[in-house]
């Protein structure tokens, strides 16, 4: 682990991932941060999906699916 990370964990601060989108969790790389104990948990929001999904090919099969 990160030493700034322990260093706020020691702080009772925990670190939330706020860029959560589908390659990040199949690539593994979410899980792997998660089992380097870096993150404790996380979130997102409209625009970062908007992000995720314009800026990626992560959902084209899902949306070309519902499109039709």
């Amino acid at each position: 682990m990160n030493g700034s990370i322990r260093q706020l964990q020691t702080l009772g601060q925990s670190i939330w991932y706020d860029n959560i989108h589908r390659g990040l969790i199949e690539s593994g790389e979410l899980a792997e941060m998660i089992e380097r104990d870096e993150i404790r948990g996380v979130t997102s929001n409209p625009t970062i999906f908007q992000s995720a999904i314009n800026e990626s090919n992560f959902y084209d099969t899902a949306l070309i699916s519902m499109a039709w």
